[in-house]
């Protein structure tokens, strides 16, 4: 069983060898009033021809063949729309009829090659457009990391490179976290006046991490301050505590600096409201750390 994909008039199509005539110019074709789907059928068992009541139509030339009906199909439909001829449903819907000369002038000028060659240029061409849009997204996460890179190195080289030493807390008589109200108020101060150090305490404070702005800004008061000491403290001072954002602004901005150099899309609001949280639960924190 064999078949080839042939240019009628009106377009492509596929046909078994024993509808063509012996030279291959003409091929018959079943009756108007038979339904694609008979027509199909028919073509691909193999049915012979009945040249009785079938028609005869000129091929313009003979674009490609195939074993098989299923193989044949899919270098048609290669072959269709590489030539850009009519679609599927243009051709069922219509009868073999002559077009005009100008048109079937460009369809022969734009397939003058095998249909298999069709086959694999439209191959190549859609592994290339696929290789270069992969290209494309590496170049562009290259910049992004190239870009991170160069903010990291720019932040860490306009402030001093290393943080807080143990011999600098020793000196200072700071043990972190403190638990008392008066180092931590000159800590207050220290960060206020002193912009070395300040600098040094923000390094300090970066090296904690966290995995998101909550756990980054849990980790930098549990370092910051016991439970015990979190206990007189809420965020605007309410409960007749004391206020946290009042008496430590500049902890805060430092809070604030440090969890938006990791999470650049955090707001004040989220990192102030999770300060009140912390502050709230420090008395289960305490409790929990007892009983342990």
């Amino acid at each position: 069983m064999a078949y080839k994909i042939v240019e009628f008039n009106d377009g492509l199509q596929i046909v078994p060898n024993n509808w063509l005539s012996s030279d291959g110019s003409t091929s018959y074709w079943p009756p108007s009033n038979y339904s694609q789907i008979k027509v199909n059928k028919l073509i691909a068992t193999d049915c012979e021809p009945n040249t009785e009541t079938w028609s005869t139509h000129s091929i313009l030339r003979i674009v490609g063949s195939s074993d098989s009906y299923e193989n044949g199909m899919f270098k048609l439909k290669q072959a269709q729309d590489y030539s850009d001829v009519e679609t599927g449903s243009e051709l069922n819907s219509k009868k073999r009829s002559r077009h005009k000369s100008s048109l079937m002038k460009a369809r022969k000028k734009s397939f003058n090659v095998p249909c298999d060659h069709y086959i694999w240029q439209k191959s190549i061409s859609k592994k290339l457009s696929k290789i270069t849009l992969k290209i494309e997204s590496l170049q562009k996460q290259n910049d992004e990391i190239k870009t991170m890179l160069e903010n990291f190195i720019k932040q860490r080289t306009n402030s001093n490179s290393y943080g807080l030493s143990d011999d600098e807390l020793n000196e200072l008589n700071i043990g972190f976290p403190l638990s008392d109200e008066i180092q931590l108020l000159e800590i207050e101060s220290m960060m206020s006046n002193d912009k070395e150090f300040y600098s040094k305490m923000v390094i300090t404070l970066k090296a904690l991490g966290g995995s998101d702005f909550t756990a980054i800004v849990n980790t930098i008061l549990a370092r910051l301050m016991t439970n015990c000491l979190a206990l007189r403290y809420s965020f605007a001072g309410k409960r007749k505590k004391i206020s946290f954002k009042e008496t430590f602004p500049t902890i805060l901005k430092t809070i604030i600096n440090v969890v938006r150099f990791h999470k650049p899309t955090s707001t004040h609001k989220q990192i102030h409201d999770q300060i009140g949280r912390w502050l709230v639960h420090a008395q289960l924190r305490k409790t929990r750390q007892e009983t342990k």
